[in-house]
């Protein structure tokens, strides 16, 4: 997922990776406007094998989604056009008991903007189990970004919230328009029968409720709040 930040734009290196390439894994791509177009300016080096595959900016922290590691990182935005940053803090996304035979693949993030109702930026990341399925359904991890600029920064897990939905892959907030929108979350099963749920946040954004199910959606991946 290709992300704009400022005057660049950020791309996590995904394509080339499942493409084997004997080069270009594990990065993310700095794209900048070059005339007319953008270029390549640099990259933000990752973990060897971790696969990059989603990710998001809150307060001026780069948050990466590992779909092979299974892991959530954060580290400071590098400055332009080629700086680099240590990772601060490393956790995985995996729960603590899946059943036998499960194989993981990490799939979105979303970290929606504060509003009056939820002020603090909880970060929401999906689990897919493409091995043996979990009778509960895949999860999202809900984690909480702390101690910011101190030496105990990191990020703490908040709980998982089992979805019932085979490897939720698209998620998405509903809009900040005044409506009450922010509070929901869809997130789509993209194997087996699909099916569509919808959550809502509860506990200042620390929990998520069930509040609507339709099984009759096929597989989707992406979603648009009208």
């Amino acid at each position: 997922m290709a992300l704009r930040h400022e005057t660049e734009v950020l791309v996590p290196d995904l394509v080339i990776r499942l493409k084997s390439f004997n080069q270009g894994g594990d990065k993310i791509w700095r794209l900048a406007p070059t005339l007319g177009d953008f270029g390549i300016q640099g990259f933000i080096p990752q973990p060897e094998g971790s696969g990059p595959r989603h990710i998001a900016i809150s307060n001026d922290r780069l948050f990466t989604l590992h779909e092979l590691a299974s892991t959530l990182t954060v580290q400071r935005v590098p400055s332009e056009p080629n700086g680099t940053a240590p990772i601060i803090a490393s956790a995985s996304i995996i729960p603590s008991d899946p059943p036998e035979g499960a194989s993981f693949a990490a799939a979105e993030i979303l970290i929606p903007k504060p509003t009056q109702s939820f002020w603090k930026p909880y970060i929401y990341v999906s689990n897919r189990n493409t091995g043996v399925q979990d009778p509960r359904g895949d999860a999202i991890a809900i984690f909480e970004h702390v101690y910011a600029d101190t030496p105990d920064e990191g990020l703490k897990l908040v709980r998982h919230v089992y979805t019932g939905l085979d490897q939720p892959r698209g998620m998405e907030f509903g809009p900040e328009d005044g409506r009450g929108g922010e509070a929901l979350l869809a997130v789509a099963g993209v194997a087996g029968n699909g099916g569509m749920k919808i959550f809502q946040r509860t506990e200042g954004g620390r929990n998520l409720k069930l509040v609507a199910t339709n099984l009759e959606i096929p597989t989707r991946s992406t979603f648009v709040w009208l």
